[in-house]
C-alpha cells in the first residue's frame, strides 16, 4: 500500500482482486472479447479519503482496461497467460502499480490552462504493464473526459509508430513517477526511475506469436507470462510531459560494457542497475538523489552526472523477498534541515 497526504486528504493506493464474473464473465469461451484475463486479476485501486475516513473518490484498473492502449497480442497474453500468484492460486498480477502522487502545483495548469495537469488529478505508474498515466479526479470543465479518466499516458508501447513515446527510449519496469514541484530546478518536469528488467506484455518481438498452448489447463506452465521488454541497466529520466522531449537523464556510461575490464560486469565498478523497486529526487540545488534500491545505494549527482557523494545500506533485505540482494531500500528522500529536531546541548 502506498499513501500520500495533500490538503488534509489521504491519496491511498491498494491492491483489490474483483470478482472473476467481472473481468471475464465467461472464462471458457475462445478469444472472449468481454474477458480482460482467465485468471483471477490481481488488480489495484487507488482511493482518496479525508480525516474522517470518508472515501472521497476511488478507482479501479480494471475498469479502464480499453484505456490502457494495449496492442492485440498483448491483449491476448493478458487475457490467456499468467502472472503471480494469489493464495497458492493462479492469479495475473498484469499492472502490478508502484506507485501514486497527486500532480501538484505546476506551470502547465497554471500558466497553460492544460487542464490535464490539474494539481488535483492523480499520477500514477505500473511496474509490470510499463504504463504511466495521470487520472481525472473530476470531469473536465467543458465535458471532454469524466472523473476517473485517464487524460495523460505513456506506454506501453514506446517504439515508432506509436505516437510521441518513442522520443522516451524503452520504458521498462519503472518507480516514482511524479512531476517535479514547480518550486524545484525544472519544475513541471516529470521524473521517474526507469528500472529495465523485464516487463511488459505480449510477443518480444511484433509479429511472433505468443508461446501457449491454446486448449491447455490453465494451470499449465506453458502459460505463464512471458516479459516483451527486457534491458539490463537502468536510466533516470527527466522529460517534458507535454512534448515528451527528454530534459535530462542518468545512466552508466556504455551501460552493457564492462567498465574496467576485468571480464566481470558485477565486481567491484559500478554497475547501475536496479531490475525492482528504486526512486529519484530532483534537489534545490539542481541535483538529483537515486536511489538505486536494489544495491541498497543511494547518491547524489550533478546535473552533468558526476557522483558527489553516495550512502550504501548495510542492512539485510527484510521483507524484500530476495534473500540474495542485501540491504534493499525501496525509496530514499532528502529531508530540508528544518525537520530535524534541535538538540539545545549542542555547542
Amino acid at each position: 500500500m502506498n499513501a500520500k497526504k495533500q490538503n488534509g486528504k489521504t491519496l491511498i493506493l491498494a491492491n483489490y482482486l474483483p470478482p472473476i464474473s467481472e473481468t471475464c464473465p465467461n472464462p471458457e469461451a475462445p478469444d472472449n472479447e468481454n474477458c480482460i484475463s482467465r485468471y483471477r486479476l490481481y488488480d489495484e485501486a487507488i482511493y482518496i479519503v479525508d480525516w474522517q475516513g470518508n472515501i472521497e473518490f476511488e478507482w479501479f484498473s480494471y475498469q479502464h482496461f480499453d484505456e490502457m492502449g494495449f496492442l492485440p497480442k498483448a491483449q491476448e497474453a493478458i487475457r490467456e497467460t499468467r502472472s503471480g500468484a494469489f493464495n497458492n492460486e493462479n492469479a495475473n498480477d498484469y499492472q502490478h502499480f508502484n506507485n501514486v502522487n497527486w500532480v501538484g502545483p505546476n506551470i502547465w495548469y497554471t500558466l497553460f490552462r492544460d487542464q490535464r495537469f490539474n494539481p488535483e488529478y492523480i499520477i500514477w505508474d505500473a511496474r509490470s504493464s510499463n504504463i504511466t498515466a495521470i487520472i481525472a479526479t473530476a470531469d473536465h470543465p467543458k465535458g471532454n473526459w469524466k472523473k476517473g479518466d485517464i487524460v495523460w499516458k505513456i506506454g506501453p508501447n514506446y517504439q515508432a509508430p506509436y505516437d510521441q513515446e518513442s522520443k522516451l527510449g524503452q520504458i521498462i519496469g519503472q518507480h516514482h513517477a511524479h512531476m517535479i514541484p514547480w518550486s524545484l530546478p525544472g519544475g513541471g518536469n516529470m521524473l521517474l526511475f526507469d528500472n529495465g528488467g523485464g516487463a511488459g506484455w505480449g510477443p518480444l518481438f511484433e509479429g511472433l506469436p505468443l508461446l501457449y498452448t491454446p486448449d491447455s489447463p490453465l494451470n499449465d506452465p506453458s502459460r505463464g507470462a512471458i516479459n516483451n521488454t527486457l534491458r539490463n541497466y537502468s536510466r533516470v529520466i527527466e522529460f517534458n510531459p507535454r512534448t515528451l522531449e527528454i530534459v535530462w537523464q542518468y545512466s552508466q556510461p556504455n551501460p552493457t560494457a564492462d567498465l574496467n575490464g576485468d571480464g566481470n560486469y558485477w565486481g567491484n565498478e559500478r554497475f547501475f542497475y536496479s531490475f525492482f523497486i528504486s526512486s529519484a529526487q530532483r534537489l534545490p540545488n539542481r541535483n538529483t538523489m537515486i536511489t538505486e534500491g536494489a544495491t541498497g545505494r543511494v547518491f547524489e549527482v550533478t546535473k552533468d552526472g558526476e557522483v558527489v557523494w553516495e550512502f550504501i545500506s548495510p542492512f539485510s533485505a527484510g521483507g524484500s523477498g530476495l534473500p540474495l540482494i542485501v540491504g534493499a531500500v525501496y525509496r530514499a528522500y532528502r529531508i530540508p534541515y528544518s525537520w530535524a529536531p534541535v538538540n539545545k546541548n549542542c555547542p
